[in-house]
């Protein structure tokens, strides 16, 4: 039965108590397993009318015109990942790997920017992860998408780390 503390120490001296327990949490006298379970909805998604189309069908139209780069974008990742997989993956070496975190926390969700040594390079990563297989590491199918820095974006960012490994937050919840 769940009930309050106050009652907890009441039924811990006297069990026979369950019958007679009176605080907000257990007056009714139910116990979890007699409830009805809640009646649940289905999300639904929904559509972006306005712009026509769906969202993902825009979002890959507006990634498509990204002038070409040597810095990639690449989405998707497996939360147990290093930068040997990456470069496994798609199957060339890097100068620079830059793990993209939450700007608040500092926890990182599975993105990164890759700057691949030429242009040749970065086109056929992003070429083989258009394919129909797709740019694999496990199961999992990585977006890869031309990046070039925004206009007064410093490439590589200020203060850059050279990591192996996604960084980990020292107190995430800031």
């Amino acid at each position: 039965t769940i009930v309050c503390a106050t009652c907890r120490t009441t039924l811990d001296a006297e069990p026979e108590a369950v019958k007679k327990l009176e605080c907000p949490l257990c007056e009714e006298g139910w116990t979890l397993r007699e409830l009805e379970a809640p009646k649940l909805h289905r999300a639904v998604k929904r559509k972006a009318e306005s712009q026509g189309g769906t969202v993902s069908k825009r979002n890959r139209e507006k990634h498509q015109n990204k002038a070409p780069s040597t810095r990639l974008f690449v989405g998707n990742l497996p939360f147990v990942v290093d930068a040997s997989a990456i470069r496994e993956a798609l199957g060339k070496s890097f100068k620079l790997l830059q793990w993209i975190t939450d700007q608040k926390t500092g926890v990182w969700y599975g993105n990164a920017f890759v700057e691949l040594r030429s242009l040749k390079e970065a086109s056929e990563a992003v070429e083989g992860a258009g394919s129909a297989d797709g740019t694999r590491i496990g199961k999992r199918r990585l977006r890869v998408n031309f990046a070039p820095p925004k206009d007064g974006e410093t490439w590589p960012p200020k203060g850059h780390v050279p990591r192996d490994r996604p960084p980990i937050p020292t107190d995430p919840g800031v």
